[in-house]
């Protein structure tokens, strides 16, 4: 893909080629049971198609833009608010939220609007703060914290909560994200990675590692899944459970 390693959003809020607002595609439906990708238990979307292509990515089927689903917005903020009361908030992956700019606001105004207070957004981006500042400044104030900048497969010792790598930036940006996310080794209570279950078809199960993978870390639970029988979806399966991993991309 030509534009694999761009490194700014376009001037347009980033919708360009892939699709008009009001859309956007997602790599996996939304799911309400997620407690490694923010505070407390988290609804999580992942966006599909990433411009960054870090290498070492958890995640490289979401690169591409024209894979995933396509959803209306207004069908996403619906399933958002179905995790409700149960969810602490709302996190955003990818692929990169940040190339769905202007459905991303739309979306989260939305989410806004029939949220609680006590409802944190938390979006992962490889996108610098200061771009999305200059860019899409209106983004920054719908969310509580962003976590910024591409994953760098040499700063991921020591594990960071919520981060792949070191040169990752945490921003809180309001009281609730200081409040919540203030002492970052909150995250400790829960590990970086936890398994959870898919039926991709009606006569297939399996598991996916939802979170972020320190190192060596996802060499050691896919020993242990294949342990237990279940094969990767790269494995020559046919009919066999399948595992992938999924987690932010940047």
């Amino acid at each position: 893909m030509s534009s694999a390693h761009v490194t700014e959003p376009d001037a347009q809020g980033c919708t360009g080629v892939n699709g008009a607002p009001h859309h956007l595609r997602l790599s996996r439906p939304p799911r309400h049971d997620i407690w490694t990708l923010g505070y407390g238990r988290r609804t999580v979307i992942w966006t599909q198609g990433c411009r960054h292509a870090c290498d070492g990515c958890m995640s490289p089927e979401t690169w591409d833009p024209e894979a995933g689903e396509s959803w209306n917005v207004d069908d996403v903020v619906d399933e958002i608010i179905a995790g409700l009361p149960a969810a602490s908030g709302l996190s955003v992956s990818g692929g990169d939220p940040i190339d769905w700019s202007s459905a991303l606001v739309e979306l989260l105004r939305k989410v806004r609007g029939r949220c609680g207070g006590d409802y944190d957004i938390l979006v992962y981006t490889g996108y610098r703060f200061n771009t999305l500042r200059q860019r899409v400044p209106e983004l920054l104030e719908l969310v509580d914290v962003i976590i910024d900048g591409r994953f760098n497969k040499s700063l991921t010792e020591p594990p960071l909560p919520w981060r792949g790598s070191s040169n990752q930036e945490v921003h809180l940006l309001t009281p609730l994200a200081r409040r919540r996310y203030i002492d970052i080794n909150v995250a400790r209570e829960h590990p970086p990675l936890q398994l959870v279950s898919i039926k991709p078809s009606p006569l297939r199960v399996g598991v996916e590692l939802a979170g972020i993978a320190s190192t060596g870390e996802l060499s050691r639970w896919e020993g242990e899944m294949k342990r237990l029988g279940l094969r990767s979806e790269s494995d020559d399966a046919g009919g066999v459970p399948a595992s992938e991993e999924l987690g932010p991309c940047p």
